[in-house]
């Protein structure tokens, strides 16, 4: 009985990472100009959604300590969520993302505008 339980204790924190939530992730800065779109971009590639995801959106002209994107939310499976703003002054965008699970994964993009999502530069979250 004790040779079972050995592997299995083991084992425990090998499968327990494969669903923890991470840290968080943190987008590196971009460049961005007055009216162009801050997007933060939230990918789950699970097939449960990926609920407890908080966006917090850093752009020109908001909040210093960041725009929190409806607070904590749910990522369906196998589908985005996404949060943006507008940049209200030349300046650097960025985002932090929260609660995500080890198969969801961050990118943030700048965009043309609101209503135009023509990418100009986008970069992975770590």
């Amino acid at each position: 009985m004790l040779r079972l339980l050995i592997p299995m204790v083991l084992a425990l924190p090998l499968f327990g990472g494969l669903t923890a939530p991470a840290v968080a992730d943190k987008c590196p800065p971009l460049p961005v100009k007055t009216g162009e779109f801050c997007d933060c971009i939230v990918w789950n590639y699970g097939t449960k959604a990926d609920a407890g995801v908080t966006i917090n959106l850093f752009y020109p002209g908001g909040p210093v300590e960041g725009y929190t994107c409806v607070g904590t939310t749910s990522v369906g499976a196998r589908g985005p969520y996404n949060c943006g703003q507008q940049a209200l002054t030349d300046g650097y965008c960025g985002c932090s993302v929260t609660g995500e699970a080890s198969y969801t994964y961050t990118s943030l993009a700048v965009e043309v505008s609101f209503s135009d999502y023509t990418p100009l530069a986008a970069v992975p979250c770590k």
